[in-house]
């Protein structure tokens, strides 16, 4: 039941009228069982993991809130924590850790104790969601009040909006949006439910997998591909992933509105961003936020120590690239990241000791146009090549893609061989991707300060004018949400 499909509509249709029709004291266990059945259209079998994990988890806390022995709130937090790793390494890594060990086993002579192949399918939403089950057992442990009962955790869990694919949010924030019986939303939050929907459906249908029929075909056959095409293809990917993200957070939040639940923003244009520290403080904000408070701080990121610094980025970075996916290409994309930002800081840390010695200097580039538009051009460009790696589906189609990126020099040569035979159709692509994501901001203010000032009427046909166009583009050949895989 995916959130672009008939299915979903109309299961969200039925579920919203039947909420609006229910007693408040009833809404929020009616959204808890529509949430398990949502969650069973993926697959029943997997409903057993996470009521078993959601089970462990609200005793843990209640034992770590209740002990007065340090020494057992730590053991039970920790032993908590250890199943939800358990669990999700078992779905997610098993098939990798055995890809990777044979090699090693078959030079050691033990490749016969081990299974030629592993079958196992990934729970959708494992990695949010146990991310979610950490920082709940972690705030508890750091004092903050644990789930009043096994319901009101089991629903911060299930609650079908954020479950597949996110934003990753914090128990405390969203309890005290369900503790008191839900009330309908007003009429302007409905009104901002169907447009974030709404224009989700537009992000995701119309760009993400608009761009997907200009990058998949680079993926699939990348020996046949050129360098032109390469960097087409990387860009298209890079637009993508954005929109698509970008989509599954806009509609999640929206139809968590309809429900009077507001979600948590997960963008802040990041490709405005003119470092990439700032990308990543835009960039998918809760897993961002996640890391920074569970990951990174505990770690000791916040030492004045520059090594140190350094390895605990790339460290954490790792991790978060091994947690999209169960691959080669994952981890090595974030430790790319994780050296970027290393990189970052070092600079940051020279360009601050520079201009403190020569403000004049300092104050010049803090409000030079030209500087902040080659720093933005250079995050971007950087970020958007990156995700070949992320995007590849193996080591060797990375490696081939990559050599194709370093062949600047076949870049413009057969960047001036398609102009000068006027084949301007995959330009012209390329330029309207660039377009669509790196003029947000601008994009942003437009809307608001003409499209809202429309009449309601007219307001009121262009939205049922694009969800016939999405409805359209989107009963053909689907493509699934890229964290989806997550």
């Amino acid at each position: 039941m995916n959130f672009v499909s008939c299915d979903f509509i109309a299961f969200l249709l039925i579920v919203w009228t039947a909420y609006a029709l229910l007693p408040a004291r009833f809404r929020a266990g009616f959204l808890l069982a529509a949430s398990y059945v949502f969650y069973a259209y993926w697959s029943l079998g997997f409903i057993s993991v996470i009521l078993l994990t959601t089970t462990v988890d609200y005793a843990a806390s209640k034992f770590i809130a209740k002990s007065t022995s340090k020494a057992h709130r730590k053991t039970a937090m920790f032993s908590a924590i250890a199943l939800n790793l358990v669990i999700l390494s078992i779905f997610k890594y098993s098939k990798f850790f055995l890809e990777t060990a044979k090699p090693v086993a078959e030079k050691l002579g033990l490749h016969q104790t081990l299974p030629d192949s592993l079958n196992i399918i990934l729970p959708l939403g494992i990695s949010f969601y146990t991310f979610e089950a950490i920082s709940y057992l972690v705030d508890v442990y750091r004092g903050a009040p644990p789930a009043p009962t096994w319901l009101k955790y089991n629903f911060f869990i299930m609650y079908f909006p954020h479950l597949l694919s996110g934003p990753i949010i914090r128990f405390k924030a969203m309890f005290r949006q369900f503790d008191a019986p839900l009330q309908l939303a007003s009429k302007e939050r409905l009104a901002q439910a169907v447009e974030l929907i709404l224009l989700g459906f537009v992000f995701k249908v119309i760009f993400a997998d608009g761009a997907a029929t200009i990058s998949d075909p680079m993926f699939a056959n990348p020996n046949a591909t050129s360098v032109l095409n390469t960097y087409f293809g990387a860009l298209a990917f890079a637009g993508r992933v954005y929109f698509d993200l970008l989509g599954y957070t806009h509609i999640a939040r929206g139809v968590s509105l309809l429900f009077n639940i507001e979600l948590p923003l997960n963008f802040n244009h990041p490709c405005a961003a003119t470092n990439i520290r700032d990308f990543w403080s835009r960039w998918h904000i809760s897993l961002t936020k996640w890391i920074r408070d569970y990951l990174f701080v505990p770690l000791g990121g916040l030492t004045s120590n520059s090594l140190q610094l350094a390895l605990v980025l790339i460290f954490v970075m790792t991790l978060a690239g091994a947690w999209h996916g169960a691959g080669w290409t994952f981890i090595i994309w974030g430790f790319f990241h994780g050296c970027l930002l290393a990189f970052y800081q070092a600079y940051r840390a020279l360009y601050l000791k520079v201009g403190s010695a020569n403000p004049g200097l300092k104050a010049y580039l803090d409000s030079s146009v030209a500087y902040n538009v080659f720093s933005r051009v250079l995050t971007q460009t950087i970020v958007a090549l990156s995700l070949v790696i992320f995007g590849s589906p193996n080591l060797k189609t990375m490696v081939v893609l990559l050599k194709h990126l370093a062949r600047v020099d076949q870049l413009f040569i057969q960047l001036a061989s398609t102009i000068s035979s006027n084949q301007w159709a995959a330009i012209v692509t390329a330029l309207l991707v660039a377009l669509t994501m790196y003029t947000g901001p601008l994009a942003v203010r437009l809307y608001n300060s003409h499209f809202r000032r429309l009449p309601l009427f007219f307001k009121t046909q262009t939205a049922m004018c694009v969800a016939i166009t999405c409805w359209i583009l989107s009963s053909g050949d689907f493509r699934p949400f890229v964290y989806f895989q997550f």
